[in-house]
């Protein structure tokens, strides 16, 4: 999702560039046919991590790895209860958007 918002961002009339990209899961609900529909975003820290590269790749996709500095570069350091971690879960950088009478909030 970070990669994605980040991809499609739209300057806004403050000059600042906003995300214009929303991830929606539309699944049945009852037994009349009707749908639920959930959409969320990434934090803006979670896009701007993934936009300078900080993150790992990873093969568990319920864990989000923070690289290592290679050379002289400068990693930032992730704090999670106040303690420094390498692994964290994605739910942290999940936000909701809230669709109500067809506008999206």
């Amino acid at each position: 999702m970070a990669r994605n918002q980040e991809k499609y961002k739209k300057l806004h009339y403050s000059e600042y560039h906003i995300s214009n990209f929303v991830t929606a899961i539309v699944r049945p609900s009852g037994d009349k046919g009707d749908t639920d529909i959930e959409c969320y975003m990434v934090s803006d820290m979670c896009q701007s991590l993934e936009r300078d590269g900080i993150f790992a790749e990873s093969k568990d996709i319920k864990q989000i790895h923070i690289r290592e500095a290679m050379g002289n570069e400068v990693i930032p350091t992730v704090f999670m209860e106040s303690k420094p971690v390498t692994t964290l879960d994605p739910i942290f950088f999940i936000v909701n958007v809230y669709i109500t009478n067809n506008n999206i909030k």
